[in-house]
């Protein structure tokens, strides 16, 4: 026996391939769409759909906090600017005046309109007060009313605790009519006092220094009714401001004679006051 003789391994010799697991194939990741114009246009129209459905369901459900209303359809083609305070006063006005022209009649909601060509305004800068003017036509009564609404983008103006009505609805004259005179009370167009075209031009504040800023010289002038009666009042904080009050009337374009003159001196009430600090002297 040959002693380098060994007993054969049929596997002798052979090296097993190394095991290899199927590699999977990577599958394609969907791609975010990008929104198209058409898109941005459909969210865009859908956006707005429903911020016109809220505006109108508040405008349905918004409780007038004066009161019963008339709605005036064109009124924010007119003025974009009023506070909601000052559109819910009118709205309530224009119904209280129609309600009391009207005692037997069902009033509408709405439909009333001002008239084109109707609307004038005054602007009072010193006391950032707006005075508007314009006529209501309710055509469904065949009637017409004249607004006077005083108002003030800062609703904490103190200059609007001296307007006796802020918002104020007068009868028609006899050349704002266009339909068939009505028997029209309002209460104010017998005297005037209260369509004064004064009520757009005061209250006037002066206050400023003069002589190098050595003298201070204030004084306010408001109108107030008194008895029906419209009363112009000048309170001198300063004194000696009565002749300068009246001169400040005429410039205005007003007439003191026309009204009665109320001189109020309050200069013992004034606290001294001295120049600002930052005065070129």
């Amino acid at each position: 026996m040959n002693p380098n003789n060994t007993s054969l391994n049929p596997f002798q010799g052979y090296t097993p391939a190394p095991s290899q697991t199927p590699k999977s194939n990577p599958q394609p990741q969907p791609k975010a769409k990008e929104l198209t114009p058409v898109h941005i246009i459909i969210l865009l129209s859908i956006f707005a759909a429903i911020v016109l459905i809220i505006i109108t369901l508040v405008q349905v459900f918004h409780q007038n906090p004066y009161g019963e209303q008339i709605k005036i359809n064109n009124l924010n083609q007119y003025y974009k600017n009023f506070p909601s305070n000052v559109e819910d006063s009118i709205y309530n006005t224009l119904y209280n005046i129609v309600a009391n022209n009207n005692p037997d009649t069902k009033l509408p909601k709405s439909g009333a309109k001002i008239r084109g060509g109707t609307t004038t305004g005054q602007y009072n800068k010193a006391t950032n007060v707006y005075t508007d003017r314009f006529i209501v036509d309710l055509e469904e009564l065949q009637q017409s009313y004249s607004f006077q609404v005083t108002w003030s983008p800062d609703s904490n103006n103190s200059n609007l605790a001296d307007i006796g009505y802020p918002v104020l609805a007068t009868c028609p004259t006899a050349d704002q009519l266009i339909y068939q005179p009505f028997d029209c009370k309002d209460g104010f167009s017998d005297n005037g006092v209260y369509n004064d075209p004064i009520n757009s031009i005061l209250p006037i504040k002066i206050a400023y220094y003069e002589n190098d800023y050595s003298i201070y010289v204030a004084y306010d002038i408001i109108a107030q009714v008194r008895d029906d009666k419209l009363t112009v009042i000048i309170n001198d904080k300063t004194g000696g401001n009565r002749q300068a009050a009246l001169d400040q009337l005429k410039e205005k374009g007003i007439n003191p004679d026309d009204y009665t003159i109320v001189y109020n001196d309050l200069s013992a009430e004034q606290t001294p006051s001295r120049a600002p600090d930052d005065a070129n002297i």
